[in-house]
């Protein structure tokens, strides 16, 4: 998840567990504990520097240690107790007995964002070195308004800085604009934000609780599990390796695809595509090419209209990648850097020849040009690669 939606994760923990009194030391110490926890395993982005080969970090090394070591629950617990010595320093705590306490706000802070991090496709891998298996909850969107939206208004109430209550309103209001005015947020769904954030702003300030913001976050999960639920036993076929699904923000009847499917004559077939669960008849929700998610467009990956089409109207299959699975593992056991990347693509794909070989993860792919998850297939091989069991081990062995 994004890190505004963690750090309303980490307000909403210190409103529940710190006492009254919000101007006490101990009381900052714990909002700033459970706030902090709630953002460390995202420090991952200091790895890549310290163990680079090059003076610069390259994407390849970003890739393959974001949501690293620091998204484990060792890493998480070591992060949790060095932060929490800091903050018993910092607020003058007796450290006897406030360390404990601010370890154990800390630690359940970086097990939240662990958790929140799950919700997506994007995965976690929070049992090393026990288990180095990634998991995906491929049911939220990376940055998903209605959970937001239902955080903003308690958090807006409980902080005590002038400069962060307007940042955060800033930030609510700039969200909300953008859902009206881009063409990606077809409606009612900027309506929708719209009465969510005015009913718990109102709520928020009638009474003044927590259960109300929690029963709201509860909701939105379960929402959308179920609807992403409903979309893969939709989707699922007996050809299928993965089925890796992400829906439209604010949205639980849109869901972009990718099915990864292979074959007995040695076919690698990646299927991109989208899914409304609206019936016929609902508006734009109706039609997945107006859900709002862009499924059609440029692509770095060398992708083909599907060959076959679907037949039913709120399904849409709009390109496909096709290889052979001899060839991935060609690749991978004769190219340091596809197989490095092998520890994080979910859905690879390659291309090109020469200097202008290519490879990524279709998961990312919306451009023309090498995006956040595109590389060149030529260049120097990362020095330090992480454990971490790939994703297509499956296709590998």
């Amino acid at each position: 998840m994004d890190n505004v939606t963690h750090s309303l994760i980490g307000i909403l923990q210190a409103r529940t567990l710190r006492p009254q009194d919000k101007t006490s030391p101990s009381s900052k110490a714990i909002l700033w504990a459970s706030v902090l926890g709630n953002n460390l395993p995202d420090l991952d982005f200091i790895i890549p520097p310290l163990i680079s080969r090059s003076a610069s970090v390259t994407k390849l090394e970003y890739l393959m240690h974001h949501r690293g070591y620091t998204h484990t629950g060792l890493g998480a617990m070591v992060m949790a107790a060095v932060f929490s010595g800091i903050l018993v320093l910092v607020f003058r705590l007796p450290k006897r007995i406030w360390w404990p306490r601010l370890f154990g706000v800390a630690v359940l802070g970086t097990f939240l964002h662990l958790f929140a991090d799950s919700w997506n496709n994007y995965g976690v891998h929070p049992f090393w070195p026990i288990s180095n298996r990634w998991f995906y909850g491929d049911s939220i969107f990376i940055v998903e308004p209605l959970l937001i939206f239902a955080l903003l208004p308690l958090a807006v109430s409980e902080v005590r800085s002038r400069v962060a209550r307007v940042v955060l309103v800033v930030i609510g209001a700039a969200l909300l604009a953008y859902s009206w005015v881009s063409r990606t947020t077809p409606f009612p769904i900027p309506l929708v934000f719209t009465v969510w954030v005015g009913f718990f702003g109102f709520i928020q300030w009638k009474f003044r609780r927590t259960w109300p913001v929690t029963v709201a976050v509860a909701t939105v999960l379960a929402t959308f599990f179920t609807a992403g639920s409903v979309a893969r036993a939709r989707l699922n076929s007996s050809a299928q390796r993965d089925l890796i699904l992400s829906p439209s923000p604010g949205n639980p009847l849109c869901w972009r695809f990718l099915s990864l499917e292979t074959g007995a004559d040695d076919a690698y077939l990646v299927r991109l595509g989208g899914l409304t669960l609206a019936p016929n008849g609902f508006g734009l929700l109706s039609n997945p090419r107006d859900c709002g998610y862009p499924l059609e467009g440029e692509r770095t990956a060398p992708t083909r209209p599907p060959i076959h089409s679907a037949t039913d109207a709120r399904f849409i299959v709009t390109d496909e990648f096709r290889a052979t699975v001899t060839e991935l593992r060609d690749l991978a056991r004769e190219n340091c850097r596809f197989r490095a990347g092998l520890s994080f693509f979910r859905a690879p794909f390659w291309s090109g020849a020469g200097e202008a070989k290519v490879f990524g993860d279709l998961r990312y792919d919306r451009e023309k040009s090498l995006g956040f998850a595109e590389l060149s297939l030529t260049g120097e091989c990362p020095g330090w690669i992480p454990p971490w069991t790939p994703p297509r081990q499956d296709l590998l062995e």
